[in-house]
């Protein structure tokens, strides 16, 4: 099957890059399986970019600290929503439930109940320091 977003197969990678991608790729599936992979490689035109955003994506996630306990399927936790970038609607705590826990309790599904409306998010990270959108927490660690 012919990759479409390469322009032409004259078009290789470079060979320094290659290595180190495969090696990424391969630590990011260890990580975070299948969908890790397939998430981080969306935009795989730029070899060179995208081995940069595998390696910050690696470096992040080993630096994502651990829990004070794990969470347990519908936990009540909070969930920091992104807000948008021009701060009209600012990150918030909102309100959440476990649906689903990882082997490795650093990562969780839950559904995230907003004033207008539910959704749902998988396998995001815990950050207890309440700084990052797209992360979720207990509600002692932001005070609430």
């Amino acid at each position: 099957m012919r990759d479409e977003n390469l322009a032409d197969a004259s078009e290789q990678p470079d060979r320094d890059v290659e290595p180190r991608l495969v090696a990424a790729l391969e630590e990011l599936a260890r990580e975070f399986g299948a969908l890790g992979v397939a998430l981080a490689a969306a935009d795989r035109t730029d070899h060179a970019v995208l081995v940069q955003r595998l390696s910050a994506q690696l470096s992040e996630a080993s630096s994502v600290p651990r829990p004070t306990r794990p969470a347990r399927l519908n936990d009540a936790v909070h969930y920091r929503s992104y807000g948008s970038a021009d701060d009209v609607h600012p990150a918030a705590c909102r309100a959440a439930i476990v649906t689903a826990v990882d082997e490795d309790p650093r990562w969780s599904s839950v559904a995230v109940l907003n004033p207008t409306g539910m959704f749902f998010d998988d396998t995001i990270s815990y950050d207890p320091n309440v700084e990052l959108g797209g992360t979720w927490h207990w509600a002692e660690d932001c005070g609430a």
